[in-house]
């Protein structure tokens, strides 16, 4: 049974992708993820010092990005939207 496009569109909604600034070791990384996390619509955070991006995965509805955007901003990081 294949996927209807509401079903695909709903599935990549349920994650974000960030590109990420000021990253400069894998404490930062951590520090980034642990902030993440603490959200309670995330499910899972993945964090990639080397590529400056994570990947946000979320439990259920869609969620405005610039919210996580924010949240890594208060931290003291750069981030952005990722197509």
């Amino acid at each position: 049974m294949s996927e209807t496009l509401e079903q695909q569109a709903n599935e990549s909604a349920r994650h974000f992708r960030l590109g990420l600034s000021g990253l400069h070791c894998g404490g930062c990384a951590m520090r980034v993820k642990e902030t993440l996390m603490k959200l309670p619509e995330v499910l899972n955070v993945e964090v990639s010092s080397e590529r400056d991006s994570c990947l946000i995965e979320l439990r259920g509805e869609p969620a405005d990005p610039q919210h996580f955007v924010r949240s890594v901003e208060e931290i003291g990081f750069g981030a952005h939207l990722l197509n």
